[in-house]
């Protein structure tokens, strides 16, 4: 594959898939909006419902141990809201600058988690309590195609990396591979490299029509054609100084 159809096809992904996605969202707002969560749509959308003003207030390691409990108590000027519901049907909540999600939707117990990495997998770290004051902590991945919450390991990490090559084989290189800060940094840059796979709730953007102009430049060394792939088994083929114009019926033809 050349670099000139590379980069053909890569703007045209960015062009279509931005107008679809164009709606804000929790990864292309410039703002995250302070409040509580009560469903996974909430945080996708950046909409929380319960929006009363609320203090995040940590909690001491004693308290933990002697009173049970999460990392943090959550202080409500609404004093309508019972703890119950805070435990229970309190999704996550954002703070303005992080965001947290209750553990009780992955983990089976209540407390609240600061999500380290937010993209198209999301990095979480639980504490679970062994006996007595030992503790072990777990990473967590929530994939935000579909909601779902995975314990990560470094069989669950490459499955993931299976489909950036590049990145699967470096990883793979790594001495220390199981170690929950390389499996982080490996996850970082697989987001940062793969933005685009983000499906809002793992369904695809409204069909969009449209037409894009491809022109390739004149080059003197080069008067060849260079043929392109726009579909299952059509192809153009384009001279340098020539124009082809690509109508777009609907999101899934973007993929050739």
């Amino acid at each position: 594959m050349s670099l000139e159809y590379y980069l053909i096809k890569v703007a045209l992904l960015i062009t279509i898939r931005t107008a679809c996605l164009s709606q804000e969202n929790i990864f292309t707002t410039d703002k995250l909006k302070r409040g509580l969560y009560l469903s996974f749509e909430e945080f996708i959308n950046n909409s929380p419902s319960i929006t009363s003003d609320f203090e995040l207030v940590p909690r001491s390691h004693g308290k933990q141990f002697f009173l049970g409990g999460g990392h943090f108590d959550i202080i409500l000027k609404d004093t309508l809201i019972k703890k119950s519901f805070l435990r229970q049907k309190v999704w996550g909540l954002c703070t303005g600058d992080s965001v947290y999600l209750n553990a009780v939707s992955w983990d089976l117990k209540f407390d609240y988690t600061v999500i380290k990495e937010l993209g198209r997998y999301c990095y979480l770290e639980s504490v679970r309590s062994l006996s007595g004051a030992l503790k072990t902590t777990t990473a967590f991945i929530l994939n935000v195609n579909n909601g779902k919450f995975f314990e990560l390991d470094y069989t669950v990490l490459e499955t993931m990396l299976d489909s950036d090559p590049e990145l699967l084989a470096r990883y793979k290189q790594e001495k220390r591979y199981q170690k929950r800060e390389v499996m982080l940094a490996y996850l970082r840059e697989y987001n940062q490299r793969n933005r685009f796979e983000i499906d809002l709730l793992g369904q695809e953007p409204e069909d969009y029509s449209g037409k894009v102009v491809l022109f390739r430049k004149i080059k003197k060394e080069d008067s060849e054609g260079l043929e392109v792939s726009i579909d299952n088994g059509n192809a153009i083929s384009m001279k340098p100084g020539k124009t082809f114009t690509l109508e777009i019926k609907k999101y899934s033809d973007l993929y050739w």
